[in-house]
Formats: C-alpha cells, structure tokens, sequence
C-alpha cells in the first residue's frame, strides 16, 4: 500500500432524523429564549418610551448602567476568586514552615553526604599525586622540568 493509494475517507452523511431533531431542540432551547427576551426588552423600553418616562439624559443614564454591568460582574467574579487564592495561600503558608525546615535539613544531609562521597573517590588520587610531587622535589626532578 502506498502513500497515494491511502486517501481519506468521507466523512458519514448526518442521520437526517437526529439533524432536523438537533435543529428543532436548537432553535426551541436558544434562539427561542433569546428572541423572547430580546422582545420583552424592546417592549419594555417602547412601553417606557411611550409612557414619557425620563429624558434622553436619564436614557443615557440607563444605557450607560446597562454597559456596565457586565463588567461589574465580571470584576465582582475574578474579585471573589482572588480572595479564595488569598486565603487558601495563606492556608498554606501556615503549615509550611516545618515542612520546609524538615527539607532543608534533608537537604544539608545530602550535601554533606555528597561531599564525603566526592572526597573519598578522589583521595587515593590526589594521595598518589602528592607522593609523586615529593619524590620529584627531593630528587630535583621539579626544577629540570621547569628549565624545559
């Protein structure tokens, strides 16, 4: 099989039965609500308008209310949920101080396991070297490598 022979297979046609039912429970469960609402504010807003309620100053009053709400709430929600990272913040923080002592003294004892480890593989040969430096300094071996 190669490469050109594998072409993508069409994807299935809708169940027309499930589409017009997806259709219908779309139309009845969004549009109509939306539209419903939408209507009862515009009458709303004829019926006051009608009525010679306020001026075009307390409209725009109302207009400009109306814009600002949804920000409002907004900042009211993200307000709420910086309050409940404060607190479980400072939750935290208060049972964190043995936790991070009991770590740093877990840390201390690696490190110093570490270094006595990192000694002992290098102490034979550092001991080896330091005998070969006393030998060529007894013998002057040192200072011919030095006139080189």
């Amino acid at each position: 099989m190669t490469v050109s022979d594998r072409r993508p297979r069409p994807l299935p046609v809708p169940n027309p039965v499930t589409r017009r039912r997806f259709v219908r429970q779309t139309r009845r469960q969004i549009f109509l609500p939306l539209l419903l609402g939408l209507g009862l504010l515009a009458a709303l807003v004829v019926g006051l308008w009608q009525a010679e309620v306020g001026n075009a100053e307390v409209w725009a009053h109302i207009a400009t209310l109306a814009l600002g709400l949804p920000a409002l709430a907004l900042l009211t929600a993200l307000l709420t949920l910086l309050a409940a990272l404060v607190y479980a913040v400072t939750v935290v923080l208060r049972g964190l101080p043995p936790y991070t002592r009991q770590a740093q003294d877990a840390v201390m004892r690696l490190e110093q396991q570490i270094k006595t480890g990192s000694d002992l593989t290098v102490k034979p040969v550092i001991t080896l070297k330091s005998y070969f430096a006393m030998i060529e300094s007894l013998f002057g071996l040192g200072s011919k490598r030095a006139g080189k």
